[in-house]
């Protein structure tokens, strides 16, 4: 006798139930396709053996397809209602909003399980030829509770059965995928900050459209202003349609910079809010200022950790395919904002938002020496250079970004604590912003 047999003897020889001629070989075919069931090949010999009929058994042969589909359903209902009352979440859902949303994630989420077929009452086995564990739905959960239909006759029949040892991830609820290792980081100390030679500034032209269009570049109508920048020195702007020509005036203008002295910044109508009168001036004059990144890094560090730690996720590490830096820009500036070119006369492009007396980090006590001391580490270390400002974003040009995870994570935590935005309202994680600074353009947006 077969499994399904021999399980099914074992109900007979006990008499509670009324054991009905067993279904044909045409009738469970046609069971399977009525309700788009696979049975198991002991479930199919246990029924072609005998039909039990009674409370908690399915009357394959006579209900009606009502009947049956809330026995197919019942382990999914028993489920959801452990959703409702709050006794079950499972973490392969997400968050739990709670109430009727709650209930609503679980059902799509069981719903795209496959189907189960049930036994006796909670007890089902899964479709196919798979292990012949039986599972029932208990406690809020899924159990295994026989190792097969002849555990289940005796369990039934009120023999005590012991659970198999190991069944495996149980049916509707499996094991959530395991969540990727968390890198550790090897900062701080971070690494020291970039010894370079003195600066060495080049004294700007008295007439920069002039200048430049000798070198050809024709930058248009320039406007000269007197009281912006830091160091008292005129800087000038110009009108630029946003978009590719914005991107097409400083490349051209960034190529003469080693001229002409002239760092080129693009600028929205925001940005003058907060340069200028209009923004913060440094109590250190920036040309005379120190420059100690490292000390900056390890302060704020301290100090962002001692409630809470660095928000971490378990992510793969991509490399994002960044060569081109001007289209992330154009899709950055979808609404086409940045229509200003500045010229600003600095020895370097890492002191621009400092000489242009910059307030967009303001909130976040970030002054315009802190802005120069982290921007000279990256200008080096990733070679990233000064591109635009809003009132709330500093947006740089990456010329090498970091290509592996642990030079991600390390420029990482430096943006971090340069920006926590970059984490907490913009990309979730550490490990997901690594990923973003894979590629060439670094936003940075300060709430």
């Amino acid at each position: 006798m077969t499994t399904g047999a021999d399980a099914l003897k074992i109900l007979a020889d006990d008499g509670r139930w009324r054991i009905e001629p067993g279904l044909t070989q045409a009738e469970l075919d046609a069971l399977e396709t009525r309700f788009s069931l696979w049975l198991h090949p002991d479930h199919r010999d246990f029924l072609a053996a005998g039909l039990p009929i009674g409370s908690g058994w399915p009357d394959w042969r006579n209900a009606d397809d009502v009947t049956l589909r809330a026995h197919i359903g019942r382990a999914v209902r028993e489920l959801l209602h452990s959703v409702r009352t709050g006794e079950l979440w499972h973490p392969a859902w997400g968050d739990n909003p709670g109430g009727d949303a709650a209930w609503k994630i679980a059902s799509a989420a069981l719903a795209g399980q496959p189907r189960v077929v049930p036994i006796y009452g909670v007890a089902f086995l899964t479709q196919g030829p798979g292990a012949p564990t039986v599972w029932a739905v208990q406690d809020a959960g899924v159990r295994a509770v026989a190792a097969d239909l002849i555990g289940l006759a005796h369990l039934l029949t009120g023999q005590t059965v012991n659970p198999p040892d190991s069944a495996g991830p149980p049916p509707l609820l499996p094991e959530p995928e395991p969540e990727p290792d968390v890198p550790v980081l090897d900062v701080p100390p971070f690494p020291p900050d970039p010894v370079m030679p003195p600066l060495t500034a080049v004294l700007p032209p008295r007439d920069p459209g002039a200048a430049l269009a000798e070198l050809g570049v024709d930058v248009g109508q320039l406007q000269r202003h007197d009281d912006v920048l830091a160091h008292r020195a005129p800087m000038w702007s110009t009108s630029v349609p946003p978009g590719v020509p914005a991107i097409e005036a400083w490349l051209a203008v960034r190529a003469q910079f080693p001229m002409t002295g002239l760092w080129p910044v693009l600028l929205t109508d925001s940005a003058w809010h907060r340069i200028g009168m209009d923004g913060v001036a440094d109590e250190t004059p920036l040309l005379a200022a120190q420059f100690n990144g490292v000390g900056w890094l390890e302060r704020e560090f301290a100090e962002r950790t001692s409630e809470y730690p660095v928000p971490r996720y378990g992510r793969e590490f991509d490399v994002l395919d960044s060569e081109d830096w001007q289209q992330s820009f154009l899709r950055f500036d979808f609404r086409g904002k940045y229509s200003r070119l500045a010229l600003v006369p600095t020895p370097a492009d890492w002191l621009v938002p400092g000489l242009l007396q910059w307030s967009g980090a303001v909130n976040s006590d970030v002054s315009g020496v802190d802005h120069a001391a982290i921007l000279r580490r990256w200008a080096v270390r990733h070679q990233t250079e000064v591109l635009a400002l809003d009132d709330e974003y500093l947006v740089l040009v990456a010329n090498q970004p970091p290509r592996t995870q642990h030079e991600a994570l390390t420029a990482a935590l430096e943006a971090y604590l340069y920006c926590d935005d970059t984490v907490n309202t913009q990309t979730g994680s550490l490990d997901a912003l690594a990923v973003a600074l894979t590629d060439r353009l670094w936003t940075f947006w300060w709430d």
